[in-house]
């Protein structure tokens, strides 16, 4: 359940790098790639077991495991409004 847990986990890692490829400028693409990844790491997946141990701390390793996913649900709000105006970056970034 753990490993199905961090697989869902760290699913936004394919998505956010399909949608920069998508929107971005040709011209900046490796440059934007170079940001996501950095940004990736840093906030995302590298500092994510400190909070989880941390809360593990306060109210034990099976309670940390059932309230870190929930984090789940403030990325799907965040992707549901990236959405919103995924088309329209896309149409004024297309190679013509």
């Amino acid at each position: 359940m753990i490993a199905l847990r961090l697989l869902l986990g760290a699913g936004f890692a394919g998505p956010s790098g399909a949608v920069v490829a998508d929107v971005t400028a040709p011209s900046i693409r490796a440059t934007v790639f170079a940001t996501l990844t950095l940004a990736n790491n840093m906030i995302g997946l590298a500092p994510g077991p400190f909070p989880t141990g941390v809360l593990a701390d306060a109210v034990g390793l099976d309670g940390a495991m059932r309230i870190v996913p929930l984090t789940s649900i403030l990325a799907a709000v965040l992707y549901i409004g990236a959405a919103r105006s995924y088309y329209v970056d896309r149409r004024s970034h297309a190679v013509k």
